[in-house]
C-alpha cells in the first residue's frame, strides 16, 4: 500500500493538470523497488529506465575543470550527487511520453521529512540543475532555465570552472 504522502502527491498532481492530459499521465514509484543511478540525468527503477525529462547532466567520462583548472570526471561527480541526493528517500516519476531510447521521459520527485517530522518533496529535475550537476536542456524545454541562475552566480557544481554542454561533448565525443 503506498504511504499517504505518495497518495496525496498523486492526487494533487492529476488535479493541477488539464483532463485530457490526465488520463495519459503515468507514475513509477521507487517503493519496495530497486532504483539505480545511472548518469546524473538517468535512473533506473526495476527495469523502466527513466530519463530526467528538461535537463542535460554532463556524460560519464565527460572532463570539466574545477575552480583551479584541474581537469575532472563531471559527469562521475554529476551522478555521484544525484545518488548521495537520492540516498535511500522514496522516489516518484510522473510521465506521458518516451525518448527516441525509449526510455520514459519524467519529472521525478523524492518524498522525505524534515527534522521535525513533517513531509517534503523534492522536485529532482530542479535540483540536479539548481545545484549545478545538470543544465537545462532548453532544446526540450525551458521549464528549468531559471534554475541555472544561483549555481551560475555561485560558480558550484559544473559552473566553478570550465566545461563543454553535454550535447556539444557528445557531438565532438560519439
Amino acid at each position: 500500500m503506498k504511504k499517504p504522502s505518495l497518495i496525496l502527491f498523486s492526487i494533487l498532481i492529476l488535479f493541477s493538470i488539464t483532463p485530457s492530459f490526465a488520463a495519459e499521465l503515468k507514475e513509477i514509484y521507487s517503493e519496495n523497488k530497486k532504483l539505480e543511478v545511472i548518469d546524473g540525468d538517468t535512473i533506473k527503477i526495476n527495469n523502466f529506465k527513466i530519463r530526467l525529462h528538461g535537463i542535460d547532466a554532463p556524460e560519464m567520462g565527460q572532463i570539466c575543470l574545477d575552480k583551479q583548472k584541474k581537469p575532472y570526471d563531471c559527469g562521475l561527480s554529476s551522478k555521484k550527487f544525484l545518488k548521495k541526493f537520492i540516498g535511500k528517500k522514496e522516489v516518484v516519476c510522473v510521465y506521458n511520453s518516451l525518448d527516441r531510447y525509449q526510455r520514459i521521459l519524467g519529472t521525478c520527485y523524492i518524498f522525505s521529512k524534515y527534522t521535525d517530522g513533517r513531509d517534503t518533496i523534492n522536485n529532482m529535475n530542479a535540483s540536479m540543475v539548481g545545484f549545478g550537476h545538470a543544465v537545462a536542456y532548453t532544446k526540450y524545454s525551458t521549464k528549468y532555465f531559471k534554475n541555472e541562475k544561483i549555481p551560475r552566480k555561485a560558480r558550484r557544481g559544473i559552473w566553478q570552472g570550465e566545461f563543454d554542454m553535454p550535447w556539444d561533448w557528445r557531438k565532438k565525443n560519439r
